[in-house]
């Protein structure tokens, strides 16, 4: 009930998708993402001590917690006794994969959107995430084969890249790296660019993202900010 609550869909009525559980849905406006053991687009690919990690500190090698699971994470998991976070984490690792089972033929990295989200990225991103999108141990989240990063929904990674974001302070670790807006100075296609780049470089596959797309969370997020 703690995670399914927020990672099942739910249908036209407001009842949850039994056969999809874990999968993952937009919630207020961030991916809460699959938790399946789709080692693609869920967490198949954690060890146990990887979850335990995430759910007792924010963080691990993959992801950083922020937007509303900052919150649960601060206030609820990351006061939990070991055991029980093990226990979850035990529990999740049983759960059958959902969505498919292998990612898709990346993007040709010659393509228009990649040629465009690749100058992008050098010029914004590598300096923290390095070009081989490896990151920081231990401070800034690897992209390469990162399943949080090939999402179906793309809106926690447009909302991040536009308007920033700071990941989740807890006593064991106190330090909060936060990423700075880039919707300032980048357009729609820009971000739509990159963020396609990075679904389908450093081992990820992912379908393309649309400036559209980018532009619908540019509202969203601009119309919280003035409310």
């Amino acid at each position: 009930a703690h995670c399914g609550a927020c990672h099942t869909p739910v249908n036209m009525l407001g009842g949850s998708r039994s056969s999809q559980a874990f999968a993952g849905q937009v919630l207020q406006g961030w991916v809460a993402p699959d938790i399946s053991g789709s080692e693609y687009q869920g967490i198949g690919g954690w060890g146990v001590d990887d979850i335990v990690q995430y759910l007792a500190t924010g963080a691990n090698g993959w992801t950083r917690a922020s937007g509303p699971m900052a919150e649960v994470v601060q206030y609820s998991t990351s006061r939990m006794d070991k055991a029980d976070l093990r226990a979850i984490a035990v529990y999740l690792q049983d759960q059958k994969p959902q969505g498919p089972a292998t990612a898709p033929t990346p993007l040709a990295a010659g393509s228009p959107q990649m040629v465009q989200g690749q100058m992008v990225y050098v010029d914004n991103c590598s300096a923290c995430h390095k070009r081989d999108g490896t990151g920081v141990e231990g401070m800034i989240p690897s992209l390469a084969s990162n399943q949080i990063v090939v999402q179906p929904g793309i809106e926690t990674l447009a909302r991040v890249v536009v308007a920033g974001s700071r990941s989740v302070a807890t006593d064991a670790e106190p330090t909060a790296p936060g990423m700075p807006s880039f919707g300032w100075h980048l357009s729609d296609a820009q971000v739509a660019d990159v963020l396609t780049y990075i679904r389908n470089s450093f081992g990820n596959g992912a379908p393309a993202v649309a400036p559209e797309t980018v532009a619908g969370v540019r509202r969203q997020v601009t119309t919280r900010t003035a409310d």
